[in-house]
């Protein structure tokens, strides 16, 4: 069961210490840089620096049955 789990548990690039890794969601602190692309599940609360085309599925916060999509703008 916990080789399951771990198989499950969500995963991001995150920037630290001017290396890219990729390391468990669980392990985010205040402070990270994560990097999400195209099919990531955003692992946390944070702030959007910078973007290009970004739409996002929030039908897992809405409850609805049907994913709505919302196109972002971002202004850098």
């Amino acid at each position: 069961m916990g080789r399951l789990k771990a198989l499950a548990m969500p995963s991001v690039w995150v920037m630290r210490d001017g290396v890219l890794a990729r390391i468990p969601a669980n392990e985010l602190v205040p402070g990270d840089t994560a990097r999400i692309e195209a099919g990531d599940r955003v692992p946390a609360d944070g702030r959007l620096v910078a973007g290009q085309g970004v739409m996002a599925d929030e039908s897992i916060l809405t409850g609805d049955p049907c994913p709505s999509t919302r196109i972002c703008r971002v202004n850098c």
